[in-house]
């Protein structure tokens, strides 16, 4: 069984010290009354604490002045450290604190995630179980109704000391968080002045410079292209010819294929369980380059998905760019002069850069394109938004 201790914050000798509680003999704690070097003392000053072990670190947490309030909070920290333990559910009972009904943190992020589990994408998953995970390391607060500006900037700061995270990321993971607030109708706090206040201000917000993207030239494009395996070629041939998002690529079909068109089509696959993003399906021209080396690809036997030849992609498509990007800007030049002749007339300037989540995000800006590509073959979806719909 794990053990959550209570103890009081008193004035001793001039000094603040936790001094444990006095129980009385049906269980429940004596107001005021505390232990001090061996001996019972009234202390009606100071709040009441518990405290309890997560690994090597003592986590201590003010439960307030009310004793029964303070024994409340503890039974009920205790019972869900031992769910914990036991690999059980966390409950999400409300506990009484005050004449007010408060709620476990931890079972509101539990329930959160299995909603966003049950109607969100897989990644939208990871990325709020990651923040939220971030922050219980952060705020050790028992409920939810306790959190406040505080804990917020104190999360902000964990994440860029402790986590060593970068703006982008600090500012991603503080919104996942006040998103999941949100859910549980935390907006606003009352000051000790009765004034109702927004729970973090505008200028609490983490900071970010909004980064421009990596620019590759046509030649260093030729460079990197020939420098690939001819696999690995038709891989980003097939993303900077596209303009497709990682798994637009990965979920891509030789059905969604129109040689006769030269379209790209971005459909809803039920039979993987995959949508695409905003539930938006579209067609995208490409080049007949493109389309050429899509027909030698079929033609070598390969089954009726694509999916074999984007299985990269899902198993390291971005480390295989980086790598292919170091060893060309490692090498002179001349070394890694194009040896065979490679077509990038279609596109004369490729922007890459990187997302939060570590997917490649390319697309290329129009400069002289063929005129069966139009402009929509290089257009993108707006910035990032919140997905939970808030």
């Amino acid at each position: 069984m794990r053990l959550v201790n209570l103890t009081k914050r008193v004035m001793v000798n001039g000094g603040l010290r936790y001094c444990p509680v006095v129980e009385a003999a049906n269980g429940r704690i004596r107001p005021d009354v505390v232990m001090v070097e061996g001996t019972e003392e009234r202390h009606p000053e100071g709040c009441y604490y518990i405290d309890y072990r997560e690994g090597e670190k003592r986590i201590r947490v003010s439960v307030g002045k009310n004793a029964a309030d303070a024994q409340s909070a503890r039974l009920s920290k205790q019972a869900e450290l031992n769910a914990v333990k036991a690999g059980l559910e966390i409950l999400d009972a409300s506990v009484m604190i005050g004449g007010q009904a408060k709620h476990s943190l931890a079972a509101a992020i539990a329930s959160c995630l299995e909603d966003i589990e049950l109607t969100k994408k897989h990644r939208t998953h990871l990325v709020y179980k990651t923040a939220l995970e971030y922050f219980q390391e952060s705020c050790h607060k028992q409920f939810v109704e306790d959190i406040d500006r505080k804990d917020m900037l104190n999360f902000s700061a964990f994440l860029r000391d402790d986590k060593d995270q970068s703006p982008r990321s600090v500012y991603n993971k503080f919104e996942s968080v006040m998103a999941f607030l949100k859910l549980q109708g935390i907006t606003s706090k009352r000051d000790e002045h009765g004034v109702v206040r927004p729970l973090v201000n505008k200028n609490d917000w983490p900071r970010f410079t909004e980064e421009e993207p990596e620019v590759y030239e046509r030649e260093e494009v030729s460079r990197f292209l020939n420098a690939c395996e001819p696999n690995e070629r038709l891989w980003f041939e097939f993303f900077l010819m596209t303009g497709m998002r990682e798994q637009e690529v990965m979920y891509t079909y030789w059905s969604d294929i129109q040689f006769s068109k030269c379209t790209v089509k971005v459909t809803h696959k039920p039979d993987r369980d995959w949508t695409p993003k905003a539930y938006k399906e579209r067609e995208i021209p490409v080049p007949e380059s493109l389309i050429a080396s899509l027909k030698a690809a079929k033609a070598w036997g390969l089954s009726s998905s694509l999916r074999d030849i984007w299985l990269q992609t899902e198993k390291g498509f971005s480390r295989l760019l980086q790598s292919h990007r170091e060893a060309c800007r490692a090498q002179p030049r001349s070394v890694l002069a194009p040896q065979v002749p490679c077509d990038v007339s279609d596109v004369d300037v490729v922007e890459a850069g990187r997302s939060e989540n570590g997917a490649v995000v390319s697309r290329a800006r129009r400069h002289r394109i063929d005129d069966e590509i139009s402009e929509a073959c290089w257009s993108r979806s707006s910035p990032r938004t919140n997905e939970l719909g808030l």
